[in-house]
This record gives C-alpha cells, sequence and structure tokens, in this order.
C-alpha cells in the first residue's frame, strides 16, 4: 500500500507501557488468584472467530477460572497518571477499576 513504518517504542509513552505491561499482568494474576477458584492466565497469539473467520483480536492474555469461566485480558499501562493512582481513580475520563 505504499505505507512507511514509525517506530514508536522509544516514545516516553510506549516506552512506559512496554517496560510496565508484563508486570501489571504479574500482579494481576496474583490478585486474581487470591479472588478466584482455579484462576489461569495463558499467553495467546491472535483469535480468530470460528463463525466469523473475518473477525480477530490479539489479547494480552486468555483468563480461566473454575466460577466464572473465561475471559480476555487486555492491558494498558498508561503514562497519563503514572506518578499518581488518586488522581487517577478522580478523573472521569479516565478508566480505573480501584475495586480489584
Amino acid at each position: 500500500m505504499g505505507y512507511g513504518t514509525i517506530d514508536l517504542s522509544k516514545r516516553a509513552a510506549i516506552a512506559w507501557g512496554i517496560d510496565n505491561e508484563s508486570s501489571a499482568q504479574e500482579h494481576y494474576v496474583k490478585h486474581q488468584s487470591t479472588q478466584h477458584s482455579q484462576f489461569k492466565c495463558v499467553t495467546v497469539g491472535l483469535l480468530i472467530s470460528k463463525s466469523k473467520p473475518f473477525v480477530a483480536a490479539s489479547s494480552d492474555g486468555a483468563v480461566v477460572c473454575g466460577y466464572c469461566g473465561k475471559g480476555c485480558l487486555e492491558i494498558k499501562c498508561t503514562n497519563k497518571h503514572k506518578d499518581n493512582i488518586h488522581t487517577a481513580s478522580e478523573d472521569k475520563t479516565f478508566c480505573l477499576d480501584t475495586n480489584l
């Protein structure tokens, strides 16, 4: 198509996400394991719908709970409020679940 490529990995916000995503996932799994029976999280690649093969998604993981069933994990390590979680929890334009 003639589109050029741009390496975004050196941008501060992108680098922050790359550097912290695995730690965020580890903390999430550790917490959820204490709250849900038989909780597991596995790394997955591209998932393609069997019934609609034109629909696909690449998530950060697939989760399974003995009670809740299966789910999808998508982690966002945003740079916006990285230094102050209290500010993040008060920002109505920012998605943060403080009930975890």
